[in-house]
Parts: structure tokens; sequence; C-alpha cells
């Protein structure tokens, strides 16, 4: 363990990456498992005092595409890993130009988390995007995918997230997001999401 925050990956861990049967085909559950490794082996190697940090791959279901490896950075004002997607030009291209439902967001969390709450509102405001797998740093998965085709019903339910977060700025934010993450992750069918999580091959 690096910090009580950005554990290190070992090559038992990535070679452990389970195959989740995250979808009906197994090509697409495959494709997700070898970017898993890949995000873990990119972040192991990486220089400049950043080994072990947070990297993601956006591609398609299928593996026809496939962008760059977007890498975060340790950010002490939160103390935490982050990924800068908003203000990544190739990946909010991406996103725009790829149809409905088409694309897989992977990446690694230091901290052997679960998906977030950032994963989570990513899935349900991009149409793009139909799974969010985070591949915790000792190669346990977790993961989100909309059960709806629909992005409608996702539009509706974000504003109405949107407008609880408003009348929760009085009370606080973070205690909002707090509870809300909770109940995401408890009864996640009443967001119209799936989430599961998958072991490490030991």
């Amino acid at each position: 363990m690096i910090n009580e925050l950005i554990h290190e990956i070992t090559v038992k861990a990535i070679e452990g990456v389970p195959k989740a049967i995250i979808t009906d085909d197994k090509r697409v559950n495959e494709h997700i498992q070898s970017l898993c490794k890949e995000v873990l082996t990119l972040s192991k190697n990486r220089t400049g005092g950043e080994a072990n940090n947070e990297v993601g791959i956006l591609s398609s279901l299928d593996g026809s595409f496939k962008l760059k490896p977007i890498y975060g950075y340790w950010d002490d004002k939160i103390q935490t890993c982050k990924i800068d997607v908003d203000n990544n030009e190739n990946y909010q291209e991406a996103i725009i130009i790829n149809e409905e439902n088409s694309l897989v967001f992977v990446h690694n969390h230091p901290n052997n988390s679960k998906v977030s709450y950032n994963d989570l509102i990513n899935l349900i405001t991009t149409p793009s995007i139909k799974i969010v797998v985070a591949v915790a740093n000792n190669g346990n998965i977790s993961f989100a995918f909309r059960f709806s085709d629909d992005f409608r019903k996702y539009t509706k339910l974000y504003m109405k997230m949107q407008s609880e977060i408003c009348d929760a700025r009085e009370k606080g934010i973070k205690q909002y997001v707090d509870n809300k993450y909770k109940d995401m992750m408890t009864n996640p069918s009443r967001y119209g999401l799936v989430i599961a999580e998958s072991r490490r091959v030991q």
C-alpha cells in the first residue's frame, strides 16, 4: 500500500481480473476484462510519482473504437485520485459522436473502492456510455449499466436530482451526495441501473 488511498498494483492482481458476466455477449465481456487488465498495467507502470494512480479508457463495446488512455492525478484538496474527463477534448468529442449505448468507460480505483457517485452520474448523463467499470487496484471489479435503452428516462431522473441538489445547498451538498450514493448503491433499480461486482480470481 502506497498510502491509505493508493494501493500498489501487483502482477497477481492484474492476472486475476475476473471476466464478469456484464452482457449477454461473451466477446464484449472478454473485451471489458482485457480493458481492466490494460488499465491496471498502465497504472502500475506510471512514472513521475504517479504509479498506481488512476487511468481510464473509453472504448466501444465491440472494441472497434478505443480512445487513448486518460491519466488521472492525486488531488490534495479533496485527498483522492481523479480523472478530469470534463476537460478532455478527445473524450468529450467521443461521447458526442458515438451512438447511444455503444461505449464502456473502464478505469481503476486506487483505493480499491466500488463504482463511485460520480461514476453513476456519468452513466445517467451520457447517452453513448452504456457501462461504467471500476477495477480496484487489487483486481476486483464493480460495474454499473442502464437496463433501459430509452435515455429520456435518465434525463428526467438527473433533472430531478439536480433540483434536489439545489434544495440541499442549505443543508449541505456533501450530505445529500453521500445519502444519494448510498441509496443508489442499495436500490439501483430505482434509478434504472444494475450495479454489481466480481471478485478477483485468486
